[in-house]
């Protein structure tokens, strides 16, 4: 019973986040967010996947992953594997290690009734070889079977300035 009331709260602020961070931006390629495992544990067997539609590759790009938990994410960092494949099927492999705490042992990002939603810029200045859909493969690299307190994983592009 506590646990349904809990995830019916995390639930109605998602769909508020949702809501909010989805409003146009004229220089925004792309937003979306995922949601993890059923129940706040992001296994590692588990793969987010992201469609993005280049139109226009001779412009640069900033790409931001969002991380979005609860009060309680047992990791000062992120560590995860971004499999992006183009529209002709090449395929480049990054790894990054996302910070979700500070120096102080304080979480980064805006913070609402327990829920964390914490941004970092993963790339700037990001080119793009060709039009058409890029495929966006995201899974964790945590020395864990799986996280907890994991929510929602999102991508970000938006032009460079």
């Amino acid at each position: 019973m506590f646990k349904a009331k809990i995830m019916k709260r995390i639930i109605f602020i998602t769909s508020l986040f949702l809501v909010l961070f989805s409003c146009g931006n004229d220089t925004q390629l792309y937003s979306r967010y995922k949601e993890l495992s059923k129940g706040g544990v992001w296994d590692k067997s588990e793969e987010v996947f992201f469609k993005v539609n280049v139109k226009d590759p001779s412009k640069l790009y900033d790409m931001k992953i969002t991380f979005r938990h609860l009060v309680g994410f047992a990791y000062k960092d992120l560590n995860i594997k971004v499999t992006e494949v183009s529209p002709s099927k090449r395929e480049s492999v990054s790894e990054y290690s996302l910070k979700i705490v500070d120096e102080n042992g304080d979480y980064l990002g805006g913070e609402a009734m327990s829920i964390i939603d914490c941004e970092n810029v993963v790339e700037t200045k990001k080119s793009f070889s060709e039009k058409g859909t890029y495929i966006f493969k995201v899974e964790h690299l945590m020395d864990v079977p799986s996280i907890e307190y994991a929510l929602e994983l999102g991508l970000i592009i938006n032009e460079s300035n």
